[in-house]
């Protein structure tokens, strides 16, 4: 039964990689073409802080995994 749970936990660390790259390229969109200035910024930095806290999160997934993998 273990092998099921490290399998759908490396699933769910795929998806959020994936969901990372795609935040970062709309990140890079919408620093190309501002529509509303004001707006964009904001909308921007937001998407940007959430984009670093993933990355950490996704750091401290992968670091939790290897030390499970190490420990069996």
């Amino acid at each position: 039964m273990n092998w099921i749970e490290q399998w759908m936990e490396r699933r769910r660390v795929k998806a959020l990689k994936i969901k990372i790259e795609r935040m970062k390229s709309e990140a890079k969109e919408a620093e190309v073409e501002p529509l509303m200035p004001a707006v964009e910024t904001i909308s921007r930095r937001i998407l940007l802080e959430r984009i670093v806290v993933l990355e950490k999160a996704m750091e401290k997934i992968e670091s939790q995994q290897t030390t499970a993998l190490g420990s069996k």
